[in-house]
């Protein structure tokens, strides 16, 4: 839960994705990460995280950082997509899935008359 949208040169604080469980399980849980949509990593956005996050039992969480890159381009919002799935032969299973969109970094104009903007 949170904020489903970043925005490029908002801030040079990474955000941070959580992985987590509702609650703590007695046994090892663990589910494979798949990173896609129409963002590009390394150039729009900085996010490492493990193809495989293991929980083991009595763990709920994991929390990496996600960095969203001025690519100083005009372009239209991009996304990622995080899922959490596993295979068991028959196909992909889907626990989660959530997409993060990046806005292009925000460009303002001040008119005359006006004497305060806020950015971000």
């Amino acid at each position: 839960s949170g904020i489903d949208y970043l925005v490029e040169s908002c801030t040079d604080i990474p955000d941070e994705l959580a992985i987590s469980l509702t609650a703590p399980s007695e046994d090892t849980l663990s589910y494979q990460v798949e990173i896609g949509g129409t963002a590009t990593p390394g150039s729009d956005y900085m996010l490492e995280v493990p193809n495989t996050v293991v929980f083991l039992p009595g763990e709920t969480g994991f929390t990496f950082p996600v960095t969203v890159l001025s690519d100083q381009e005009v372009e239209p919002n991009e996304t990622i997509t995080i899922r959490l799935a596993n295979n068991f032969g028959c196909g992909d299973v889907v626990y989660a899935e959530l997409v993060i969109n990046l806005a292009d970094e925000l460009r303002v104009d001040i008119n005359s008359g006006q004497d305060t903007a806020y950015i971000c």
